[in-house]
């Protein structure tokens, strides 16, 4: 069924229908720009079926939920990370469509027409939030109801709008506490979690599925639910979202908290909101031998505990993948394995290759991941510090000034920027040795500087060991590393 004849100005858009080598008898109903077809996918089988139990059933089942109608709760306990159900969508419909009065009514009646007639049954039982005012059939108020945005992998040609469509799912629909409707749909890759939900799922464009997969350990019994809103904003927010777009004010226990831990937990998914932007991250981390060994770790931990305590899991990965790699650059290869495994659980439906992945680096950590113990192989200056080491410190801050400077030079016109970030590493390294050197100085009795003098002092008095070249006598920066003050002092 079309609107007109077929333009970049006025598209025409047809019922299209999609079968699948998986499932035959679960077609998709596509209300479709008919520009589009020839650049849709032919089905694929999916990475995986949904997985049976040794009775030949799924981990699940489809059962009243109460007013919320129609629920899916788990019939065994489903594992962290687990694929609980593949999903190909009934139908798919797009964000915009040109079309009013009878003809729009007659498209979405097609559509749902196309299915056969037990899955055109099923989608008809679906909630319904929308007004006559707002969609002039049922069918209409089901899709924009229940619609979650899917990724067609259009080419840019055809625009922001052009691209945009959404899908329901017979199965997965049915998980309470979706996602919210951004203009028309969720993004799926948005989504994070009933105010604190216990599942999520990935679109995959080449099977054209979807796969519901567990964010934690879910109980025999227990009700599997996504988000319908972004849960990182405030109560108030959230609640009027949801009441906005699917008439229901939210009762979770999350939004059902008293004042003062309502005010809490607001306050603590606004920070996990923000974080990347507030806190360290390991790519900041990672090479800045002038920051310490555990100093994204112990944010990151914190982020993890704020996590577990709102039931955010949906945020869990990005941090257990940083803490991953920082114990790989710091060479501790107990506490690496048991991260990886964390991160293969949480990996294995969402980004199934980088579970892959870091599941081969198991064999051999070493060897297998990049940079391994880089951290650990420097002696950083803070150690050295830490040990009272001052001499060794104060050389190697000045070490470091110096290689920063060199990757500066190396990499020079081909990255303006990073050359600038070493430029600036080279500074605080700098900076540090010269606090080394004036705490050293103001520690010292009259004399000690002298590189000629004895290694040793009175009894209780710190003392450096007499090298070539004092690097703490007031000559030895201008001496030795005039070079690098140059440079360094170029950049400022």
């Amino acid at each position: 069924m079309s609107s007109s004849p077929g333009s970049p100005s006025s598209p025409s858009f047809v019922i299209h229908k999609l079968t699948y080598p998986d499932a035959p008898d679960c077609p998709t109903s596509l209300l479709i720009d008919e520009r589009i077809i020839p650049h849709l996918p032919t089905p694929v089988h999916p990475p995986r079926l949904t997985p049976l139990g040794e009775d030949g059933t799924p981990c699940f089942e489809v059962r009243p939920a109460g007013d919320k109608g129609l629920g899916i709760f788990a019939t065994r306990h489903i594992a962290t990370g687990s694929l609980i159900v593949v999903d190909h969508p009934a139908i798919i419909t797009p964000g915009k469509i040109p079309l009013m009065n009878d003809a729009r009514s007659s498209a979405y009646r097609s559509l749902f027409d196309a299915l056969p007639l037990p899955r055109r049954d099923e989608l008809r039982t679906m909630t319904n939030s929308r007004s006559p005012e707002e969609c002039n059939t049922m069918e209409e108020g089901i899709s924009r109801t229940n619609g979650a945005a899917v990724d067609l992998g259009l080419p840019d040609e055809f625009g922001v709008e052009a691209k945009e469509y959404g899908a329901v799912f017979i199965i997965i629909n049915r998980t309470n506490h979706r996602s919210a409707i951004l203009t028309d749909f969720i993004s799926v890759a948005d989504v994070r979690c009933s105010c604190g939900p216990n599942a999520a799922h990935k679109w995959d464009l080449a099977s054209f599925s979807s796969s519901l997969y567990a964010l934690r350990p879910i109980a025999p019994g227990e009700e599997i639910t996504m988000i319908y809103t972004d849960v990182t904003q405030n109560r108030d927010a959230r609640r009027a979202r949801l009441h906005a777009h699917h008439g229901f004010i939210c009762h979770c226990p999350f939004c059902t908290l008293p004042s003062p831990l309502s005010e809490e937990s607001d306050t603590a998914r606004a920070a996990l909101r923000d974080w990347r932007h507030t806190r360290p991250t390991f790519s900041g981390w990672a090479t800045d031998l002038c920051k310490a060994d555990d100093f994204v770790l112990k944010t990151h931990m914190e982020a993890l505990a704020l996590i577990e305590k709102e039931g955010l899991q949906g945020m869990e990965s990005s941090f257990v993948r940083d803490v991953c790699s920082c114990w790989a650059m710091l060479g501790e290869e107990r506490e690496y394995r048991i991260w990886a495994e964390r991160l293969i659980k949480l990996s294995q439906v969402r980004d199934p290759v980088l579970a892959q992945e870091v599941m081969e680096s198991l064999s051999d950590p070493a060897s297998k991941v990049q940079k391994w113990g880089w951290r650990k192989k420097q002696k950083t200056p803070a150690k050295a510090e830490l040990s009272r080491d001052y001499d060794v410190a104060f050389r190697l801050y000045v070490k470091a000034a110096e290689l920063y400077l060199h990757l500066s030079r190396t990499i020079g016109d081909q990255s303006p920027l990073q050359a600038g970030k070493w430029k600036t590493s080279a500074g605080k390294a700098l900076q540090r040795a010269e606090k080394i050197k004036a705490f050293v100085a103001k520690s010292k009795p009259l004399g000690a500087l002298d590189a000629t003098s004895d290694a040793t002092t009175s009894e209780g008095q710190a003392s450096l060991t007499p090298v070539g070249i004092d690097h703490f006598s007031a000559r030895a920066l201008i001496s030795s590393h005039s070079l690098v003050i140059r440079d360094v002092n170029c950049v400022a």
